[in-house]
């Protein structure tokens, strides 16, 4: 029994040392996690407000290219300020992390307008005189096309911490003002509850925190520091930083800091605590031991989680590039589809394909092709926000998936800057070697008719090959397609159209087609009234087959002299009927079985088949109707002439509101004002 206490006494000794070499290898971990985590955040920030100044830069010089400008400068003073303000508060629609403010300045120093988180400022909040500010001078003494990144100042407008990007705004040659972005620097996450996050200026050791605080005490350690990034202690801070590469020329450091911890002591009582440590020794073993085994568990359970997540990960990249692939864009704008489904702006889907890529490779080898394509990916990474969706398609495709574009200009917009963006600079490929880099854009919006993913990526890649038809490196949106479009791509259906229209007026008894002088009408009125690109085709189709279904008619009431009776009437009007089952049989016509139907239908509702009125009767049979009645008109007239076009088109007026539409009818003067082509081909 004797030596009971000596066992305790040195098991509890035994504790004793273990306990503090535990404790100062957790210390040790603790701080070498800490950090970690401090070099992670100051790694990130600094990233994070690189990134903007990046985008910044970029932002700035292609605004400055906007001939919103030049208009200003050559209308004189205040005319065309409209147009400057809507460039400035675009940006917010944009890009809404690029910068808090946008103003743009006369070489005088007078501020002319200011753009606030996307809300042009009143004139009694702008500057009278700013060329004494700092950026003034160094951003005019910039040669073209280069801009001046401000060392870290305290915004007068937001009292947040910024720098600003600035470059020259020229018309032509000469310099008209200035045009200034104002980039917020703040912090994507702080490093703990009690931590600091901000700027040290390295030649004085000032400490500035990103919310715009400035502190008197300086982190001394800093001054003349010459290595990019690091960890230090100094003060009772234990600190990360990295250097703020810019266009400062003090290369700032972002500074992640947090308080050092005081290592944590207890006087343990030592004779009931002897007599206890004896006791539970083997247990606190145990229960080591079994904590030590979860842990290696749960160390496994983390690895094969981390494999699973790089293998998704993988499958869903493309690995030249690291974009997303073919399959996971497919998926996420199918999940965009959805969301917007249930509210807010429709997404659009930029399909992007390098010009003359093949002569690329042929001239330059196919790593440089593999180059041009990286610098690609990396170029629309720079210019996209963040929650925009960049992808391969394939080939030299590429795919961006923009969600929350509001108006028709801004979508055009974003898709012209993506273009910009790509071909403003050349591409720089085995060693010195520079390559100019085009790309073609075409971009759809999803809608009604364009409400799965396969849909708004074919109506895109329909735009796309449109832009390469029209000599590439341009932007094509969907909803710009014309007819030309639409028949390059599918000009079997106007084949088809017109092969039963003239086999159908070969019976002898039957009025030779005139479908190509109605369809030339018809496409007219169309694009007058900015129809989509579909219903100009319905509209040319239905110009050619309106009449396929006159086979029906007997030869006797063909040559009929004086009314009929109500019984061939009844014969006559069926051949609408007759003639949109035709078409709606056939693959590749069926859009234009409406058009064939409803083009005899009257808009006060006399008309046949169906006695529809108004709005009822379908766009494209208004639009048949008065195109055949024009060219009706015109084949009577031996000699057609301007005066005789403004008697017809009196005649049509005349009638409008109880045979035809009135805004067809006024769609058709409009374009005959405007066009002479559609009244030569007619007469």
């Amino acid at each position: 029994m004797r030596f009971v206490p000596t066992a305790a006494l040195f098991t509890s000794v035994v504790l004793l040392i273990a306990g503090l070499a535990l404790a100062s290898s957790e210390r040790t971990k603790t701080s070498e996690r800490a950090d970690v985590q401090l070099v992670g955040t100051a790694d990130g920030i600094a990233t994070d407000v690189r990134g903007r100044l990046d985008r910044g830069h970029q932002a700035v010089l292609l605004l400055a290219e906007r001939p919103a400008f030049a208009t200003l400068a050559q209308r004189g003073h205040g005319l065309g300020l409209g147009a400057v303000k809507h460039v400035l508060a675009s940006i917010e629609a944009i890009d809404a992390t690029v910068a808090d403010t946008a103003s743009f300045f006369l070489l005088s120093g007078e501020e002319r307008v200011r753009s606030v988180d996307g809300v042009i400022e009143s004139r009694s909040k702008l500057a009278r005189d700013a060329s004494t500010e700092p950026f003034f001078e160094p951003t005019l003494s910039l040669a073209a096309g280069a801009a001046y990144e401000s060392p870290p100042y305290v915004s007068t407008v937001t009292d947040r911490l910024v720098i600003s990007e600035s470059t020259v705004v020229r018309s032509g040659e000469e310099p008209i003002g200035i045009l200034r972005l104002e980039v917020p620097v703040s912090p994507a996450r702080s490093t703990a509850a009690d931590g600091q996050v901000g700027l040290v200026d390295p030649r004085t050791g000032t400490f500035t925190t990103l919310s715009g605080t400035r502190h008197s005490s300086a982190f001394t350690r800093l001054i003349g520091v010459e290595a990019d990034a690091g960890v230090l202690e100094t003060d009772g801070h234990r600190l990360a930083y990295r250097r703020l590469a810019g266009g400062t020329g003090a290369s700032w450091l972002i500074v992640a800091s947090v308080p050092v911890a005081s290592v944590l002591t207890t006087n343990i009582p030592i004779g009931p605590l002897l007599l206890v440590a004896g006791a539970v020794a083997l247990s606190l073993v145990g229960m080591l031991m079994r904590k030590r085994a979860r842990r290696e568990h749960a160390l496994a359970l983390v690895l094969a989680q981390e494999a699973r997540a790089e293998a998704e990960r993988r499958s869903l990249t493309d690995a030249l590039t690291q974009l997303f692939n073919r399959r996971h864009m497919v998926d996420a704008i199918s999940a965009e589809l959805s969301r917007a489904g249930r509210g807010g702006p429709a997404p659009i889907v930029l399909l992007l394909d390098v010009d003359h890529f093949k002569r690329i490779n042929d001239i330059y080898g196919h790593g440089a092709g593999d180059e041009v394509l990286v610098e690609v990916a990396d170029r629309l990474r720079s210019r996209m926000r963040g929650y925009d969706v960049i992808g391969r398609w394939g080939g030299e495709e590429f795919i961006v998936l923009v969600p929350g574009v509001g108006d028709d200009e801004t979508f055009f917009q974003v898709a012209e800057d993506v273009r910009r963006l790509i071909g403003s600079v050349p591409f720089t490929v085995t060693g010195d070697t520079t390559i100019p880099v085009t790309v073609s854009i075409g971009a759809a919006r999803a809608s009604e008719s364009l409400r799965t993913a396969e849909a708004i990526v074919d109506a895109a890649d329909r735009a796309l090959y449109a832009a390469k038809r029209r000599g590439r490196d341009r932007t094509q949106l969907f909803g710009d397609l014309t007819v030309e479009d639409f028949v390059a791509e599918e000009p079997e259906a106007l084949r088809l159209a017109r092969a039963l229209a003239l086999s159908s007026s070969a019976r002898e008894s039957l009025p030779k087609s005139n479908g190509e002088q109605v369809a030339s009408i018809a496409t007219a009125i169309a694009e007058q009234l900015d129809l989509a690109g579909s219903m100009v085709m319905r509209c040319r189709l239905g110009s050619w087959l309106r009449d396929l279904g006159a086979v029906s008619i007997p030869d006797r009431l063909l040559q009929l002299v004086g009314p009929a009776d109500a019984v061939d009437r009844a014969l006559i009007e069926n051949h609408v009927v007759v003639g949109e089952q035709i078409v709606r049989s056939v693959a590749g016509l069926s859009e234009a079985a409406d058009a064939v139907r409803h083009h005899h239908e009257r808009f006060d509702g006399t008309g046949y088949p169906d006695r529809l009125d108004g709005d009822q009767i379908p766009l494209e049979a208004r639009i048949v109707a008065v195109a055949a009645a024009y060219i009706e008109l015109v084949s009577l007239v031996p000699r057609f002439s301007p005066s005789i076009r403004e008697a017809i088109l009196a005649h049509l007026e005349a009638d409008d509101g109880a045979r035809f539409d009135p805004a067809v009818v006024r769609a058709l003067a409009d374009a005959l004002h405007t066009v002479d082509a559609p009244t030569a081909s007619a007469a």
